[in-house]
């Protein structure tokens, strides 16, 4: 666990918070070459159709204790200029395709404190990822949907966010961090 977390952790530390529309960090290659590709794989070895979704697709997963440790969850807790809080993770492979109608304009605060994402994806493209929002009507910007980009955000009243479905495959790991 400890290069891993040493990497990740050296990751965030090294990340600039963006606030508009509201608190964010985005990382480019986010992940190890190696763990990048340990994700994929797990991720390709799922059998979607036994969790099909028409929003979009989800299976819990298990990662590296690198990704839920105290550690890396107080570096991102420093960027974000918040006190150390008691927390439990949950992770999650993502599957989006064409065929799924994708989300409409939402926050997440009702489910966790923070999110994570980690688009683990077979080809690479300038828009497709989350799109950011100052309120449910209006865009600001929408990340790049590029293999081992990782966003993170705090969910709170502001966070709007929402996925355009543009035709592509999307493959990620989301966590998501709950305050306990």
């Amino acid at each position: 666990m400890s290069e891993l977390l040493d990497y990740l952790v050296s990751k965030v530390e090294s990340s600039t918070v963006s606030t508009n529309p509201w608190p964010h960090i985005k990382i480019a290659n986010f992940l190890p070459n190696s763990e990048y590709h340990n994700l994929l794989d797990q991720h390709n070895e799922v059998d979607w159709s036994e969790c099909w979704d028409p929003e979009s697709s989800w299976r819990s997963c298990v990662l590296d204790d690198a990704y839920i440790s105290r550690r890396l969850f107080n570096a991102i807790c420093n960027k974000f200029n918040m006190g150390v809080l008691n927390y439990d993770a949950n992770q999650k492979f993502k599957l989006d395709t064409p065929e799924h109608k994708l989300q409409f304009p939402h926050r997440d605060k009702d489910l966790s404190l923070m999110t994570m994402q980690i688009f683990l994806q077979p080809r690479c493209y300038t828009d497709g990822g989350t799109v950011l929002m100052a309120d449910e009507d209006s865009i600001i910007e929408e990340l790049p949907l590029e293999a081992n980009y990782c966003s993170i955000f705090l969910n709170t009243k502001y966070s709007w966010h929402m996925v355009k479905q543009r035709g592509y495959i999307r493959k990620s790991m989301v966590q998501r961090w709950t305050k306990i």
